[in-house]
């Protein structure tokens, strides 16, 4: 499958080798924290969920998320040494970690992760990974904590165990003519 090639860390060091900038998928920044910008609280610890080279974590900081409470994570080591250095007068943090791991996360740690297509990246290859990187963040998450998933896949949540969790609302939004759907999700226990 065409599609297995996104679950490959070697696909995105390759790819990220070659991308200078910044590139937002699904929805650029600006608009996504807009949808969000009434849940967000200047001392939330935020995780950014495989951030690649999204200007997620600069538009959060420019905010006031400034005291190294913006978390940004992915498992292509290439693209956290671009971004680091391109932010680097930014207070924000970077973790080289996989979420289907996720063992340098501490559990109730985060009041709001962010992921934009890492699940959908995982889901091309299985559910049982998807299912895992799911738990991972809610784990992580405090208790009421907000995860945001964005994603083009109208069937991520049942990739998800949802007992721990409410849907609080969900967007969909049409972007380059396909759907995309902005889930908020708030950790219950």
């Amino acid at each position: 499958m065409e599609n297995l090639k996104y679950c490959s860390n070697e696909y995105w060091d390759e790819r990220y080798m070659k991308t200078d900038g910044n590139y937002d998928w699904y929805i650029d920044a600006e608009s996504l924290v807009r949808l969000f910008d009434n849940i967000l609280e200047p001392t939330y610890k935020i995780l950014n969920v495989g951030c690649g080279n999204s200007k997620l974590g600069e538009k959060l900081y420019n905010m006031g998320f400034n005291n190294n409470n913006v978390y940004n994570l992915d498992f292509s080591k290439i693209i956290l040494e671009k971004m680091y250095k391109k932010y680097k007068d930014y207070n924000m943090r970077w973790v080289h970690q996989d979420i289907v791991e996720a063992k340098k996360l501490k559990t109730n740690t985060f009041d709001i992760v962010i992921d934009k297509a890492t699940l959908d990246t995982i889901s091309c290859q299985s559910y049982e990974l998807t299912s895992k990187a799911f738990n991972h963040i809610i784990r992580i998450l405090k208790v009421g904590g907000i995860f945001v998933l964005i994603t083009n896949n109208p069937d991520i949540l049942n990739y998800c165990d949802l007992d721990s969790i409410d849907i609080i609302d969900t967007k969909k939004i049409l972007h380059n003519e396909n759907n995309i759907f902005i889930h908020l999700l708030q950790k219950k226990y």
